[in-house]
């Protein structure tokens, strides 16, 4: 696991404020986030519409972690700030032709996060 220094945005005052960028971030870091999460997560799905749930709503990234996490193509990342795991994403480095209409007849690669 790599830590690197960064910056992030704050959402209320928008300045920049320091934070680390975690490569490699393990299961039970994961398993931590997706706990902390959990509880502010269900507060806000309980007053929003089903159809207004975001997308990541119902990751699992403990289940993630199990299934993608021994494997050399794939790569979790995280940002912490003020000791708490602000973000997690899953980098797939599996090389895939791009499906943009526009971009099929050159066959780009397309990296999926």
């Amino acid at each position: 696991m790599r830590k690197s220094a960064v910056r992030i945005e704050h959402c209320r005052t928008h300045k920049l404020v320091p934070a680390t960028l975690i490569s490699g971030v393990t299961i039970r870091e994961a398993q931590l986030a997706q706990y902390h999460w959990s509880r502010t997560l269900e507060k806000f799905l309980e007053k929003v519409p089903r159809e207004k749930w975001p997308e990541h709503g119902g990751w699992d990234w403990e289940a993630k972690h199990k299934k993608y996490g021994r494997l050399a193509a794939y790569r979790f990342y995280g940002i912490e700030c003020g000791e708490k795991m602000q973000g997690l994403l899953l980098l797939s480095t599996i090389l895939q032709t791009s499906r943009m209409e526009r971009q099929k007849e050159n066959r780009l690669p397309m990296l999926f996060i």
